[in-house]
């Protein structure tokens, strides 16, 4: 799989678990990650978050061999314990 820069995407994307769900540790490990939309949804690698989420794409109807995947900057990323994890 590639984003839209062409640069390979994991296999093992996750969806990002509520900030309400995560210690201020664990927030961090997501902000950290490096991010992925596909359909609307934020994604991260398992492994690189550390397994914070077991939820698969499959979970929010995201077929990812036909979605667009999108790589989410770093500078973009956002999350409020109401709104849950998203970017600007």
């Amino acid at each position: 799989m590639k984003d839209q820069y062409g640069n390979d995407v994991p296999n093992d994307l996750v969806l990002l678990p509520s900030p309400s769900d995560l210690s201020d540790w664990g927030i961090c490990i997501i902000d950290w990650a490096k991010w992925y939309e596909a359909d609307g949804v934020l994604m991260a690698s398992a492994k690189e978050i550390y397994f914070l989420s077991e939820a698969e794409p499959a979970d929010a109807d995201i077929d990812l061999d036909n979605a667009e995947i999108l790589y989410v900057a770093d500078s973009l990323h956002r999350y409020s314990l109401e709104d849950g994890f998203y970017h600007a």
